[in-house]
């Protein structure tokens, strides 16, 4: 029998099919280009520069806490029968312990939040920073110190406290609605 190559004659590789990659004609391709490439970088990088500078200083955290009672039964092993006002009592408790100054004053002593300065004094937004430079020169006209001359802020725990309550959020994700018994 004839035997068969693999390629018909027409999809075999020819000559001209077979390249190999010419690295000088590469790099004499970028240095032909070599300011199109440092003007993207440059621009690039100032870019970056120009969005840390404007970007607000926030620090923003999110949490879900899982409250489920019929977890804790299925652990204890014991079958107590709550009721869904109960459960919604205790769900309530719970965000109220969450939002309380008690909590709140924990955490402003355990951070020593009553003489920190990037608490006390947050940056100030882009907006702040542009009304700064428009109404910079008339801020000493209206009877406005210069700002690096302040003393270093200190606030009094309640104040801490009170700024800690009004930035914290608990709320209640949703309700899940168990129903026992059949339709």
């Amino acid at each position: 029998m004839l035997e068969r190559s693999q390629y018909p004659e027409s999809m075999a590789p020819q000559q001209s099919d077979i390249k190999s990659i010419d690295l000088d004609r590469i790099f004499s391709l970028l240095r032909r280009q070599v300011r199109v490439i440092s003007l993207c970088l440059a621009i690039a990088v100032t870019l970056g520069i120009l969005y840390l500078t404007l970007a607000p200083r926030n620090y923003v955290s999110a949490g879900q806490i899982l409250i489920d009672k019929n977890l804790e039964q299925v652990v204890d092993g014991t079958s107590v029968p709550v009721s869904g006002v109960e459960l919604e009592s205790q769900v309530l408790n719970q965000i109220e312990v969450l939002r309380s100054s008690r909590i709140a004053t924990a955490v402003a002593k355990a951070e020593n939040l009553t003489t920190d300065v990037e608490f006390l004094n947050p940056p100030v937004s882009f907006t702040g920073r542009l009304k700064g430079l428009f109404f910079g020169p008339f801020s000493t006209l209206m009877g406005q110190g210069q700002p690096g001359t302040a003393a270093p802020p200190q606030a009094t725990l309640d104040q801490v406290v009170g700024m800690l309550r009004s930035n914290v959020q608990v709320d209640r994700m949703g309700r899940r609605l168990h129903h026992s018994g059949k339709l």
